[in-house]
């Protein structure tokens, strides 16, 4: 122990400096080990793709040229005859006026062929595809690899035929299972369809009752205004009766109160000549007894009825007896024109009076009457016109109706009948396929059988199932139906010849019945700048009139951009100049700006883009990253972080130009990373992501 000590203390900084290199030495061998030898897999950055939403543009590029226009010649996109001509020399016409219409019966019965073509396509090829490619890629693997004997050539025919048994087996376990569980298409189709007819049924069941109830109340309005306008008038007539009645009883009234008045005038003068007549009686009766005392007699009467004389008084007596008899006789004329009355005559005056303003009021008060009767009978008799009027459109309603819900109720019935139908087909279909499957494994028994004798027909089998490819593929792609179809649709449009300008018709050149031949009618339009661009052979079917076009260039100040779209399609190709050495062909193309640009100029050189589709704010992915399997289309993906798992994910792509691809799925985030080459890499691995590559190998590719 002592020695240790004594060798530690005097070698003690020797080891220090050997500790400290070891350590060193370990530790940067282990950086060394650590780093020459990764745990995962590396994949760079720049084999990735971040996903991200942005606009997408599919379009054709060409250059063109700014010109300054004040006439447009009008060009057929079709050399077709004309059927209708719309315009005439001297026509104003507006952007998008039809101009003339083509003969289009032809493009119609080819775009009825087409679409015919497609759906009994899809009802026959798939499988016979399938099978045929089965059996083609079979004996290719085998004679490329040098196993193409006559042994192995049968024993590939009988693997062939146990695919297309299988597969028809498929096919029917697919089918079968569509009708068990209640998920085929057609039959789901069908009864939608016929849901969707109940309701329209009931609807116009609901229609038409309503407007059943709209007649009936209106025949109700006709009973009930016609029942109260014949009250309203026979109402009327007793009140203007009564009013009749009431009116001669206020004339007699009104004569009888002017009679009592006349009463009462001829009594008072009765009585005032009464009244006379006593005051002479009485003045007489004085004088005679003035007389009798101035003849000292007492009995005055005996002096007058025994003729004493009266010499002072006779005169003035004489005249007293005349004119008290003259009273007398006045007041017997006057009593015997005034009727007796046992009522005074004043009371039957007060009796009249109060008559008549009763009978005067019980008038205003019918005539009041009358006037809201009458007001109400024009009231019930206007409802009444009105209802009338209202029955007849009201009935040519319900007749509508009711033949409308009769339609409806006829395309119930047959959509029911369709649905059986169809149920029908779907069984025969089902048989079919059972046949088919029954007949592939009678194949497949065949080929087993044939063995021996398949052993001499390798090449014949490779080239029958080479045509039988041909042949299926030819009959199950409908990818130029489609296409044929889209073209078709478009040319239909193209029948119909629009205008592209406002402007005036100075000139039609063509005729009905023939095919124009060069522009069929010319616009003369203000002045304006135009583009006018060169569209290559093989392009100029994507490009339509209408379409929209962005215009750059170099003499344009920077991110300058003019909108504009295709005015017209000259249908003439542009001659070939003369010694050119590419037999290549374009078209001239007219593109009118939206907006009248000051930085454009006559003459001025441009680029052009036709855009032949556009969506803005969609996932977009390189095409090479996408693959197909099964006829459906997937892509690898790996989240943006250090170490990541790669996942296979399914996608529709939309649509696609010549390098990257529109596409939609449910697992697209911004947040995830797409494998640009899919082919290196397999769903599950574990791959750490580098700026660049540590690996040797990526490092010297």
């Amino acid at each position: 122990m002592e020695k240790f000590k004594l060798f530690f203390k005097n070698h003690y900084k020797k080891l220090i400096i050997g500790v400290a290199l070891a350590a060193g030495i370990g530790f940067i061998g282990s950086q060394f080990l650590s780093k020459g030898q990764s745990k995962y897999p590396e994949i760079t950055k720049s084999e990735t793709t971040l996903l991200a939403k942005k606009d997408f543009v599919n379009s054709i590029s060409e250059s063109g040229k700014a010109k300054s226009e004040t006439t447009r010649n009008v060009y057929a996109e079709k050399a077709l005859p004309v059927k209708e001509i719309k315009v005439e020399v001297g026509d104003t016409v507006r952007t998008g006026d039809v101009i003339a219409i083509l003969e289009d019966s032809t493009i119609q019965q080819q775009l009825e062929q087409k679409q015919a073509q497609i759906a009994a396509t899809n009802r026959n090829a798939g499988p016979q595809i399938k099978s045929a490619r089965d059996r083609l890629n079979e004996a290719i693997r085998n004679r490329d690899q040098g196993t193409n004997s006559q042994v192995v050539s049968a024993q590939n025919a009988v693997v062939s035929a146990y695919d297309a048994w299988q597969s028809a087996e498929k096919t029917f376990e697919n089918l079968n299972n569509s009708v068990a569980t209640g998920y085929n298409e057609v039959i789901n189709s069908q009864m939608a369809n016929e849901k969707n007819l109940e309701n329209t049924q009931i609807t116009t069941d609901l229609t038409y009752q309503q407007s059943q109830n709209n007649l009936n109340r209106l025949q109700e309005d006709i009973t009930k205004f016609g029942d109260l306008a014949t009250r309203a008038s026979n109402e009327l007539d007793r009140l203007k009766a009564d009013d009749s009645h009431i009116d001669r009883r206020i004339a007699d009234v009104t004569k009888q109160l002017e009679t009592a008045k006349g009463s009462v005038s001829n009594t008072e003068k009765i009585a005032h000549l009464e009244q006379q007549l006593r005051i002479t009686e009485s003045k007489l009766t004085s004088l005679e007894a003035e007389y009798v005392a101035s003849l000292n007699k007492t009995d005055v009467t005996s002096i007058v009825e025994n003729g004493i004389e009266k010499p002072k008084y006779e005169e003035e007596i004489n005249q007293l007896n005349i004119k008290i008899a003259n009273f007398r006789d006045e007041i017997a004329r006057e009593k015997n024109t005034t009727t007796v009355s046992t009522t005074s005559p004043n009371a039957s005056i007060d009796q009249f009076t109060r008559d008549l303003e009763r009978l005067q009021s019980d008038s205003k008060l019918i005539k009041e009457k009358i006037a809201e009767v009458s007001g109400n009978k024009s009231k019930y008799e206007a409802e009444l016109e009105s209802a009338r009027k209202s029955i007849n459109s009201q009935v040519d309603q319900v007749n509508q109706n009711k033949l409308q819900f009769e339609i409806t109720k006829d395309n119930r019935d047959m959509a029911a009948l369709q649905k059986d139908t169809a149920r029908k087909n779907l069984e025969d279909q089902l048989r079919m396929a059972r046949k088919n499957a029954d007949d592939a494994k009678n194949q497949y028994n065949a080929a087993l059988k044939n063995l021996e004798i398949s052993k001499i027909m390798s090449n014949d089998e490779i080239n029958s199932l080479k045509n039988s490819l041909t042949i299926a593929s030819a009959g199950g792609d409908n990818t130029l139906n489609y296409v044929d179809i889209k073209y078709l649709t478009e040319d239909l449009n193209k029948t119909v010849i629009k205008s592209p300008i406002d402007g005036t018709i100075t000139n039609v050149n063509m005729i009905k019945g023939q095919a124009p031949t060069d522009y069929v009618a010319k616009i003369e339009t203000i002045d304006r700048i135009i583009v006018e661009s060169q569209v290559k052979e093989f392009d100029i079917n994507r490009v339509r009139i209408g379409m929209k076009v962005e215009i750059t260039g170099d003499a344009l100040p920077m991110d300058t951009v003019a909108l504009g779209e295709v005015e017209s399609i000259n249908p003439t190709a542009i001659p070939i100049a003369a010694g050119a050495t590419s037999s290549e062909v374009a078209y001239k193309v007219i593109i009118s700006l939206n907006e009248i640009s000051p930085d454009i100029k006559p003459d001025m050189n441009v680029k052009v883009k036709y855009i032949l589709e556009k969506q803005d704010d969609v996932f977009t992915a390189p095409s090479n990253a996408i693959y197909e399997k099964n006829g459906k289309f997937f892509m690898l993906i790996i989240e943006d972080k250090d170490v990541a798992t790669v996942k296979e994910i399914e996608v529709t792509v939309v649509t696609k130009n010549d390098y990257e691809s529109v596409i939609k799925s449910t697992e697209l985030n911004e947040k995830i990373k797409v494998i640009s080459s899919p082919d290196a890499y397999t769903t599950g691995m574990e791959l750490r992501l580098v700026d660049t590559s540590t690996n040797p190998e990526k490092q010297g590719e």
